[in-house]
């Protein structure tokens, strides 16, 4: 999954984000999903985004603003098929406990 998400995908969203202006949906959306991709040391396409895995972004953009933690700055960018990484500032970024249950199943790991 690219991490960035458009304002008409941010729109899919608004039970979750609730009345965020669309620039702070898109920021902390696609911070949450390159988190998420992070976190499960793959990249999600578009197919691969099941309920779950949208409902992990959703959440962890909310805990990403309920905390004060800035969707920013960009660690990686890249333009062709647009992708971006994002550093967070705080240690405390730690997933929600219901966030990393819902992404196990998607989860890829590394051994040796």
């Amino acid at each position: 999954m690219a991490a960035y998400i458009s304002q008409s995908e941010a729109t899919t969203y608004t039970d979750v984000i609730g009345t965020w202006s669309a620039a702070s949906a898109v920021a902390y959306l696609s911070a949450a999903s390159s988190l998420i991709d992070q976190y499960c040391a793959r990249s999600f396409l578009p197919a691969d985004l099941t309920a779950d895995v949208k409902l992990a972004i959703a959440l962890t953009a909310v805990h990403l603003k309920n905390n004060g933690q800035n969707p920013a700055p960009l660690q990686m960018e890249r333009i062709g098929d647009y992708s971006a990484m994002y550093q967070i500032l705080n240690s405390g970024s730690v997933l929600p406990a219901l966030v990393t249950q819902l992404l196990q199943p998607y989860r890829v790991v590394v051994m040796g």
